[in-house]
């Protein structure tokens, strides 16, 4: 889906009714608004009350002569002007304001714990259109996840088999399981995609009646807002006009005039609002109809990092000798890829041909190296691995990071490896990837070999070997 939510979407109507809350909340807030004007009005005229009566009186003591008809004239246009004012505040109460409260009275009805009458019919006109729609959209939801999970087990037993295949330590028995799990996850795949196509065909033949219903309800709203815009604009007009009689100087005049002309009525105005609200919110926005999405793996199984000839195999091995002398064997192999991958915080890591095979003596708690060469015929699926044989010791088989450079076909020389040591770590790590060990602030681990040119080391921990950052640890 897209991040957007769509008209069509389940909640998408959410805006509509957000619209005729905050709609109801604007008008609201003009009559408080109109309220405040009508009390400067009151106010200023018995400020002017009080001061013709103050200086009247004065003026009346006063002996007749030429100063007092001149002051008397001064005082008779504050009290026409005191009469001016008072008649705009019982016009703004009679003509505007108590319109208002009425408007106020007949279409919102608020409620002390919810939201208010008409607020909530809006809402379940829009959620008894989605009701049946929304319970096959869930069912088409269920559905393709469990598609793209079974997709998901079937690319891993794919490559499970497919490394079994190339394993020659494992038997033809071992090989078969393999390959019987990889025809199980196809048949899973193959029903789980039926599953997830039938759900979408049973929704798209909701998809017309609910695109009507949706709409139906939609033209309501749109009815309700412009029938709120004309009266708004009617107060605002009306407001605009009664105001117009306090002024009597030229630049209150062309402010009026131009006001008047900006309030005049206009229904382009009103269709043009709707119609970007259609386009924003209703029917005509873009929406992203559910439609079959194909499994696509992700990338984060490929644990190489640095790209690859085709056919090239890095084989990890991890042999371990119980107290009874036994040797148990389990081998590890992983195909590289031809790809590249980089994260962006930690370094690039890349595997090798090249592995460098630690010995560890679990009797004597002893290490030891040797080296070793991975190569694999590419025209094959088999490879050929050199190993030494140990039969007192435990060895692992560890990519030397030192020769990441090296030709993948071609056998690299004997470089020298570092002596383990132990380290304290300094820092938190989560492990990225598979060949990667996850650090924990304190801790102690066994530093094998590196850093490399990438400052990557190789470490073992819990007898799990694996790369982590140099600068993360501290030699003790």
């Amino acid at each position: 889906m897209t991040d957007t939510t769509s008209f069509y979407d389940i909640g998408g109507y959410r805006e509509n009714v957000r619209r005729y809350k905050d709609g109801i909340e604007q008008l609201t807030d003009i009559q408080t608004m109109i309220k405040e004007r009508m009390d400067i009005e009151t106010n200023y005229s018995k400020c002017l009350q009080i001061y013709y009566d103050k200086w009247s009186n004065h003026v009346d003591g006063l002996a007749k002569s030429a100063i007092q008809v001149v002051w008397k004239d001064v005082l008779d246009e504050s009290m026409e002007l005191q009469r001016l004012h008072a008649n705009v505040r019982d016009r703004i109460c009679d003509e505007i304001l108590k319109t208002v409260t009425l408007y106020l009275k007949e279409n919102h009805h608020p409620s002390a714990f919810r939201a208010s009458k008409e607020t909530r019919e809006v809402e379940d006109d829009f959620e008894r259109a989605q009701r049946s729609w929304r319970r096959q959209f869930e069912k088409v939801e269920k559905a393709k996840k469990a598609y793209h999970g079974a997709a998901r087990l079937e690319r891993s037993a794919q490559i499970q088999m497919k490394n079994a295949c190339g394993d020659a330590a494992l038997s033809p028995d071992m090989q078969s399981r393999y390959h019987d799990r990889y025809q199980k996850c196809q048949d899973e795949l193959m029903k789980s995609e039926k599953v997830y196509r039938s759900a979408l065909d049973d929704l798209y033949l909701l998809k017309k009646n609910y695109v009507s219903h949706m709409n139906d309800v939609f033209e309501a709203c749109q009815l309700k807002e412009l029938k709120r815009l004309k009266f708004t604009f009617e107060m605002l007009s009306n407001l605009q006009k009664v105001c117009s009689d306090l002024a009597s100087a030229t630049k209150l005049n062309h402010l009026h005039l131009n006001l008047e002309k900006k309030l005049t009525t206009d229904n382009t105005r009103f269709n043009n609002d709707l119609e970007n609200w259609s386009k924003k919110y209703g029917p005509e926005c873009e929406t992203k109809w559910p439609a079959f999405e194909p499994f696509i793996p992700s990338l984060n199984s490929i644990t190489s990092r640095k790209k690859k000839k085709d056919g090239e195999v890095v084989l990890m091995k991890q042999t371990f000798k119980d107290d009874d002398g036994q040797n148990n064997y389990s081998t590890k192999s992983s195909i590289s890829q031809n790809t590249q991958l980089t994260t962006p915080d930690t370094p690039i890591k890349s595997s090798i041909p090249v592995v460098a095979e630690i010995v560890v003596d679990r009797a004597n708690g002893t290490l030891s190296k040797n080296k070793t060469t991975v190569t694999q015929n590419c025209k094959e699926p088999t490879s050929s691995v050199s190993t030494y044989s140990h039969n007192d010791q435990s060895s692992l088989v560890i990519p030397d990071r030192d020769n990441a450079s090296s030709n993948p076909g071609e056998s690299s020389p004997t470089e020298h490896v570092k002596h383990p040591y132990t380290a304290k770590v300094l820092h938190d790590y989560d492990a990225q990837d598979d060949d990667e060990l996850s650090l924990t602030k304190g801790e102690k681990i066994i530093v094998i070999s590196g850093p490399d040119h990438l400052n990557w080391s190789l470490g073992m921990k819990n007898e799990r070997t694996g790369f982590f950052p140099a600068s993360f640890v501290e030699k003790l």
